[in-house]
């Protein structure tokens, strides 16, 4: 037991340097409410903050290895993540940041801005021709080779997935994704194929990526290896029976 301390008879534990913790801590509320202390304290903000926009990558290194340490803490990253998976599974939370991204969309500045980082990032045409004929050069087991390589992450999107759903409700285990790359034909990947010994295809085509009906051009290229195609755009998925209709006529064509 700590002996008691002279100024308030308190025994309870002492600070590293032997002081009473609760003396200690009524110091400093004195302290913090005195004018001068307030006073030096604001200048010496003002001088850490001066400093800091003088020699902003100064700041920075500190600021990032600070971070870089506190980051490669186990303990740290698991209750960071415990923190931001209870915080999504908040509803009130995941409706404001819907409304402030939705916000964000409708400013002018914000698309303004995005748009103008679009048009630095596009290739120019001579890059484009570069591109085109370099592809020109490979042979059609090296188009095929680069296009799988290029895939193999990819995953189904929303909307590939409400496919993939609906096409397991109507035939269970006869189609098969492939627009990871698992299947390759004349250097195109198919979103979908018939895993059951026909040879069908299917693209869902987003309106927007889409709009010069690419998908229709890959037709002949799947007909010469002997594949029928079937093409679902994005305002088809909006009529849930209207995609089930061309899909049961054409899995019976």
């Amino acid at each position: 037991m700590n002996p008691p301390c002279p100024r308030c008879g308190s025994t309870k534990k002492r600070d590293c340097r032997g002081r009473c913790v609760l003396c200690f801590q009524e110091s400093r509320r004195k302290m913090a409410l005195s004018p001068r202390w307030q006073k030096n304290h604001l200048r010496a903000t003002e001088a850490a903050f001066r400093e800091r926009r003088l020699n902003p990558s100064k700041w920075r290194r500190g600021v990032t290895e600070a971070n870089r340490r506190k980051a490669s803490d186990p303990e740290w990253l698991k209750q960071v993540t415990k923190a931001a998976r209870k915080r999504k599974r908040n509803p009130e939370w995941r409706r404001r940041v819907a409304e402030a991204n939705r916000q964000t969309a409708l400013d002018p500045e914000w698309r303004k801005g995005v748009a103008e980082r679009n048009r630095r990032r596009n290739i120019s045409p001579e890059q484009r021709r570069k591109v085109r004929e370099s592809w020109k050069r490979l042979t059609p087991s090296q188009r095929d080779a680069r296009v799988r390589k290029m895939a193999r992450f990819n995953r189904p999107n929303n909307l590939e997935a409400r496919l993939m759903k609906l096409l397991d409700q109507l035939y269970p285990s006869q189609w098969k994704y492939t627009g990871d790359g698992s299947l390759v034909l004349g250097g195109k990947k198919p979103d979908f194929a018939n895993v059951n010994g026909q040879k069908k295809l299917i693209e869902l085509d987003g309106t927007w990526w889409h709009r010069s009906r690419s998908s229709e051009l890959k037709r002949p290229i799947y007909a010469s290896f002997g594949f029928d195609l079937l093409v679902i755009t994005s305002d088809d998925m909006k009529d849930e029976s209207k995609v089930i209709g061309m899909i049961q006529r054409f899995y019976v064509a």
